[in-house]
């Protein structure tokens, strides 16, 4: 039998662990396919939807919108964390056996309602950044009218 010189060494090892790699990965991939996405990543995506939104807007009332957050951070992370917690509980009741459908339907309305109120609070804010955006501006348009009179 031939020994293996150190070029087939090498790439045999380099195959070897091509595939290790790759069995690997895929198992992270069934993993995460199979456990659906994380609270965190769910988070994620919620805030890229809304900085997308934003996005339309003047940067003026995104930074307002981002001070506006960031004064109401203890109220919003306790909504967020409200509507997080009554989605876990509606799915617990949806998922319970055997299924108890007034249950179900309890836990769907705190769902509701905590998904409601944090929605309302975040378009609180985001209404309160346009209005302060339009009064920065009235008040620029008349310190300037003021400057044009004298």
């Amino acid at each position: 039998m031939k020994r293996l010189n150190w070029t087939q060494f090498f790439v045999i090892a380099v195959l070897a662990v091509s595939l290790v790699a790759n069995f690997f990965l895929m198992g992270v991939i069934a993993k995460s396919m199979r456990d659906g996405p994380t609270p965190a990543a769910a988070g994620q995506v919620l805030t890229g939807a809304l900085l997308r939104t934003l996005e339309t807007y003047p940067p003026e009332v995104r930074v307002q919108f981002r001070a506006l957050l960031r004064e109401n951070r203890a109220t919003t992370q306790s909504l967020r964390r409200e509507a997080r917690d009554a989605r876990q509980a509606l799915l617990a009741a949806t998922q319970a056996q055997p299924f108890n459908e007034p249950a179900a339907r309890a836990a769907a309305e705190r769902a509701r309602i905590a998904t409601g109120a944090l929605q309302a609070h975040l378009q609180d804010l985001f209404i309160d950044a346009l209005s302060s955006q339009q009064k920065a501006a009235s008040e620029k348009i008349g310190v300037q009218k003021e400057g044009a009179q004298k």
